[in-house]
């Protein structure tokens, strides 16, 4: 990676959490504190109700997020990648345990306990035919995204895409394997950095800590250094290897 870095232009953005479940809410943190919880469970009131009935709480997550985001957008996008560190997982684990209690399997829990149920989702219920890919990555969940979108942006410099991150905590039983991470979701509108389109430059590189003063991360997960760096007065933030500027 270069040290300019990995850089495009963030043309929108929608996020959500159950502290800070609105766009306002987002703009008033100081990238360190979290408020109470005031939002537990996503609305998604823009899903229709058949589909929001069936959908995971972390599905739920991405759809409003990305519903927010394209709703507010004037430009169509031409491209998705949606991702999550574990995907399903509470899906998967339920039916792990009906399996050991000899219990049947919902069809419903099973046909949406996949990667990529999210991004099948968003293209049933919005009628998008555009390609999407789902991504699973560790602790660099949205480094690695966002190397896919620049990958693609850089074939495709006139087109748009959908970056949708979101990821929930783990089961209490795999706590203790994998480090804690709070709930999150994040939709982002991305273009070449030569777009002609409105936006700010956000730019990816590897970490430098001759040049950068680093924020306390607190120990959060790779999307809430993002979101830190994207909504932080200083507009910087670093994780283990990389390291996030908005300008």
């Amino acid at each position: 990676m270069s040290s300019k870095g990995l850089t495009l232009k963030l043309q929108g953005w929608s996020a959500w959490s159950p502290s800070l479940p609105s766009t306002e809410d987002w703009k008033q943190w100081d990238g360190r504190n979290l408020f109470e919880v005031l939002e537990q469970n996503p609305k998604a009131t823009s899903v229709p109700a058949m589909v929001r009935r069936r959908c995971s709480r972390l599905t739920k997550m991405a759809l409003q997020v990305t519903e927010q985001l394209l709703q507010s957008s004037e430009q169509p996008v031409d491209f998705g990648v949606f991702a999550s560190r574990h995907g399903e997982i509470h899906r998967t684990f339920q039916l792990l345990k009906n399996i050991v209690d000899r219990e049947s399997l919902s069809p419903t829990a099973f046909s949406q306990s996949v990667h990529n149920t999210a991004s099948g989702l968003f293209g049933i219920t919005r009628k998008q035919t555009i390609p999407t890919t789902s991504i699973a990555a560790r602790a660099g969940l949205t480094e690695q995204a966002w190397i896919e979108a620049y990958s693609y942006l850089k074939l495709n410099p006139k087109h748009s895409v959908l970056l949708v991150v979101f990821d929930e905590t783990i089961p209490e039983q795999y706590q203790t394997f994998v480090e804690q991470q709070k709930d999150i979701a994040f939709a982002l509108q991305l273009g070449a950095e030569s777009s002609s389109a409105e936006g700010v430059m956000v730019s990816l590189s590897t970490k430098d800590l001759s040049r950068y003063v680093e924020l306390d991360s607190g120990g959060r997960s790779s999307p809430w250094q993002f979101m830190q760096a994207l909504v932080c007065a200083d507009q910087a933030s670093s994780g283990k290897f990389s390291h996030w500027s908005v300008t």
